[in-house]
């Protein structure tokens, strides 16, 4: 993966390097922190990542809506197919846990 200065802009990556977040299962009764740790160790760039056959490329704004939004607007889900749970839980204020 190939990133510029500027945070979280890649210009160059390789698809078959991603990981699949409907691959990356966090145990929810971890403390918040915890389950934070578990995911990005998982998805390894949580900027950049697949969803099935999509790429998904994050990029965050201080005001704008949370990502699970974002893929559930897409057609996407962060949920893994077998599980009803969330892979995390979504804040109004557009952080995750």
């Amino acid at each position: 993966m190939k990133q510029t200065n500027t945070p979280n802009v890649i210009t160059a990556y390789d698809k078959s390097e991603l990981v699949d977040i409907q691959d990356v299962s966090v145990d929810p009764s971890l403390p918040r922190e915890e389950r934070i740790a578990e995911f990005v160790r998982q998805i390894r760039n949580p900027y950049l990542f697949r969803c099935g056959g999509f790429t998904i490329h994050a990029k965050y704004a201080p005001d704008g809506p949370p990502l699970e939004d974002c893929l559930r607007q897409a057609g996407l889900s962060p949920r893994k197919k077998s599980d009803n749970a969330p892979l995390f839980d979504s804040f109004s204020d557009g952080s995750i846990a």
